[in-house]
């Protein structure tokens, strides 16, 4: 139960059984939010790490294609000869 929310409903004359209940209600709610914000961290670290680790092998693939392209110059040039 979220004591600010009772003492609230009670200031303006809410029944005690209504006022227990409708804390404890916002008191639920208020923890099932912490966990979902919890998990979006989780979520938002995975992203990143997905974004960093895409980048990587972008990078690692470019330079694999720059070896390739210089290497079909050189055996092009043998070629010639």
């Amino acid at each position: 139960m979220i004591t600010e929310v009772y003492q609230a409903l009670r200031a303006i004359d809410v029944p005690e059984e209504l006022a227990t209940r409708a804390a404890e209600a916002v008191g639920q709610h208020h923890d099932r939010l912490a966990k979902i914000e919890g998990r979006l961290q989780v979520l938002e670290w995975m992203v990143g790490t997905n974004i960093v680790l895409t980048v990587a092998a972008m990078g690692a693939i470019w330079g694999l294609y720059a070896r390739l392209t210089d290497l079909a110059q050189v055996i092009g040039a043998l070629s010639a000869r």
